[in-house]
């Protein structure tokens, strides 16, 4: 029986302060240009709609988990500048989602962000390492962990793979079944 995976795609407010640090969200604008996207993270939305996912955002308020790693935050656990969802129709959704739930308390993966600047040959960093994980990496092992695709699409080697990478890898799966509409859904903008 098929069930809905719902990724929620988003990116941080652009906030700026008088006092130090200046510009909190500095990786997520490093991430967006570098990837020339306007998403800097990706988390799965649980059925309660809690989000659940890999971030370094020791702020943020944590239900369950690693606050700089894999935890289960409230939906509003960052100043979202920018957020859209991805439903994915799939017999596999318990899968994947225990594979993520599996995760939990993980620490955040810090050499992802490296390899976003890094000009070191692909294949040379290991993205699928189990040990500490990036938001996107996580998500794209949970859906390859749990069997959504047969074969793996993402065989070209890479050192990181980010939210675009996942935009792209479903561009063209008939199980991404709000793909006409994603775009134009609510911003779901914080205060607006």
């Amino acid at each position: 029986m098929k069930a809905r995976i719902i990724l929620q795609f988003s990116t941080t407010a652009n906030t700026w302060q008088w006092q130090p640090p200046f510009f909190p969200n500095w990786a997520s604008v490093a991430i967006r240009r570098m990837t020339h996207s306007p998403f800097s993270h990706v988390d799965f939305e649980l059925p309660d709609g809690t989000l659940l996912g890999a971030s370094d955002s020791p702020k943020a308020p944590v239900i369950k988990g690693n606050p700089r790693g894999v935890a289960i935050r409230p939906s509003d656990y960052e100043d979202f500048g920018l957020r859209r969802h991805m439903f994915l129709e799939t017999e596999k959704a318990d899968a994947i989602l225990a594979f993520a739930m599996d995760q939990l308390g993980k620490p955040f993966d810090n050499t992802a962000l490296r390899s976003f600047l890094s000009d070191a040959l692909p294949g040379e960093r290991d993205w699928h390492n189990p040990d500490t994980w990036f938001c996107s990496e996580m998500v794209v092992c949970a859906l390859e962990d749990g069997g959504f695709w047969s074969p793996v699409p993402a065989q070209w080697p890479k050192n990181r793979m980010s939210a675009t990478d996942i935009l792209m890898l479903l561009l063209f799966d008939p199980r991404w079944t709000n793909r006409a509409t994603f775009w134009t859904e609510p911003k779901f903008l914080i205060g607006g």
